[in-house]
């Protein structure tokens, strides 16, 4: 497992050189190169004896040929991932939209725009993403960090299940490992860019750090990581956070003596401490100065001063997000607590609905919410039937879903967010005997198989099921869920390389598919940047704006722009225009 945190220390210090290049405003591919090559020296150099002995002892193998359903599933996800850009929503709205205008401005800092997500949200994920992007010009690489982060799920729990019991049997680690990412949320977003199943990795390798403390050695390498890993994960997505918080606190309370050994250990957790500040203070810094709050005031975190009764009922509601049966959100029993919670979006848009829909944004995880209840049922089967004190890590689970509710508001998203929940929820298994899963776990794992390939087949949004799309230019595929958008798109590039303007400025609304014309232009060398006000349109001599009514005076409309009048020259021979 220590290529798994090497790559997160390599991670750590990637993500520290982009900052303070972003200080300097030098975020340029050359610059990016410097910090990633002298980012794999001093990791190199921190790991020189597990590097060492890596290499003298390498060899490929399989512990057990369940391990071929893996690396089938892992094959259908990256020819998906390279041979499709990104194309989900959220990719085209802020994920990747951030990126370009990063480049552009070679800062991370906030910029002005009509999408507060662009700067608000975590940016973990991006600054991984934009590491390859501005290297090699490219977004080709861009989906495969959420691959990486199914990667990660997978063998963090598989080696953590070896940490929790010494003598596991390989199917069992490898029913916990493979059950932790073959669910359907999961598999949809592992050929995306969005940035839930990463931060499920990081919070995975947290659980195993923590582990390496609370079982191996609490040496104060095993701290560092354990705070570089928890520091990835909050600033990928503070809910794995959430997610890892109930865990850490079981084992914390029956490994305390073994964590908690000597006074040194009060100095390694100081240490881990620091570097997980090193990590998340330049964003929350960002966040504070912008929005007055270290958490950027965001409005789907529930207030601890709201009335509890909602968020325990919105534990229950979200249950129903995870079952594909439509007719469930009819119910009296439903509507019972959807009254209780609050009607989230409008009826059409009910999540209960969208449990069916083969798609990231929406589908639902059937078996794992029956696995979910099948541990509370074991432990209380344990209760009677067992003194075993470890009996309560079956309980874990359950009390990580309601306090992920109640820390987390109801929204029409948050089946998406129950990601590292379903990630870390497997672990519990461990504890239950080899004879007790024996005939349920190879009949689950197939299960598990069989679904995940009919999911990735059946993709909306990257069909593996439509070979001729393999053909297809890459350019079209950016356009899979919104293709009335492509036609538009490229009239504007046109449009923007007859008028030879290097400056396009976009006038947005709140949620706008910007991704595509922004990271064409910049390709094209073209600045770009969002109008907010009439004033800012200035600094451009070229407008895209998707309302109607926006004027200027120092502009006309031609077509699909705005293009500024003094620089305007018509060659009435080809008419096209020039600066």
């Amino acid at each position: 497992m220590f290529k798994f945190n090497f790559i997160s220390v390599l991670f750590f210090l990637v993500i520290t050189g982009i900052q303070f290049l972003s200080y300097c405003k030098l975020i340029t591919n050359a610059y990016v190169i410097v910090v990633l090559f002298l980012s794999l020296v001093f990791t190199s150099a921190f790991y020189f004896k597990d590097l060492k002995y890596f290499f003298n002892n390498f060899r490929v193998k399989l512990e057990n040929r369940f391990h071929i359903l893996f690396f089938i599933i892992l094959i259908m996800l990256l020819i998906q991932a390279l041979v499709y850009p990104p194309n989900n929503w959220d990719s085209m709205t802020y994920h990747m939209s951030r990126i370009v205008y990063w480049m552009n401005n070679q800062s991370i800092d906030y910029f002005l725009t009509s999408n507060a997500r662009k700067n608000i949200l975590s940016p973990g994920a991006e600054i991984l993403i934009m590491i390859p992007q501005i290297i090699f010009n490219s977004d080709r690489f861009a989906n495969l960090l959420q691959t990486y982060g199914l990667v990660l799920v997978f063998y963090s729990n598989l080696n953590s299940a070896k940490l929790l019991n010494p003598f596991v049997d390989h199917i069992t680690s490898f029913f916990i490992g493979f059950s932790s990412i073959a669910f359907p949320m999961s598999l949809m977003q592992a050929s995306s860019t969005q940035n839930d199943l990463i931060a499920a990795g990081f919070t995975c390798l947290s659980v195993y750090n923590l582990l390496l403390v609370a079982k191996d050695s609490p040496s104060t390498q095993n701290w560092i990581q354990l705070g570089i890993s928890l520091g990835l994960t909050y600033l990928i997505k503070p809910t794995g956070i959430i997610v890892f918080v109930p865990i850490a606190f079981y084992l914390v309370i029956f490994y305390t003596k073994r964590i908690f050994n000597n006074g040194a250990s009060f100095l390694r957790l100081a240490l881990s401490i620091f570097f997980f500040l090193l990590i998340v203070l330049p964003d929350s810094v960002r966040k504070y100065n912008s929005t007055g709050s270290f958490f950027g005031n965001r409005m789907e975190v529930s207030s601890f001063s709201e009335p509890i009764t909602p968020k325990l009922f919105s534990s229950l509601k979200a249950i129903f997000y995870h079952i594909p049966v439509p007719s469930l959100c009819k119910t009296e029993l439903y509507q019972y607590v959807n009254a209780k919670v609050g009607v989230v979006g409008s009826i059409d848009s009910d999540p209960c609905l969208n449990a069916s829909i083969i798609h990231e944004d929406y589908i639902g995880n059937p078996i794992h919410i029956f696995l979910l209840f099948s541990l509370t049922i074991f432990f209380l089967f344990k209760v009677f039937y067992s003194r075993e004190k470890s009996k309560f890590i079956l309980v874990v689970p359950i009390v990580t879903w309601i306090f992920f509710h109640i820390v987390v508001k109801d929204q029409i998203w948050i089946s998406r967010l129950h990601t590292p929940i379903f990630s870390v929820m497997p672990l519990s298994f461990i504890i239950l005997k080899r004879r007790e899963l024996k005939i349920a776990q190879t009949f689950l794992i197939f299960l598990l198989f069989g679904f995940g390939v009919y999911y990735l087949l059946n993709n909306s949004s990257r069909k593996l099921s439509d070979l001729n799309s393999f053909s297809n230019n890459r350019e079209i595929k950016y356009y899979e869920n919104r293709p009335e958008l492509m036609h538009l798109h490229n009239a504007i590039g046109k449009q923007l390389n007859s008028s030879m303007c290097k400056s396009l400025g976009l006038v947005l609304g709140e949620d706008s598919w910007d991704y595509p014309i922004i990271w064409n232009a910049y390709k094209s060398g073209i600045a770009i940047g969002e109008v907010i006000q009439i004033s800012d349109a200035e600094n451009y001599c070229a407008i895209y704006s998707e309302f109607a009514d926006f004027k200027s005076e120092n502009f006309v409309r031609i077509d699909n722009l705005f293009l500024k009048r003094k620089s305007i020259r018509v060659d009435r021979t080809t008419n096209t225009f020039g600066d």
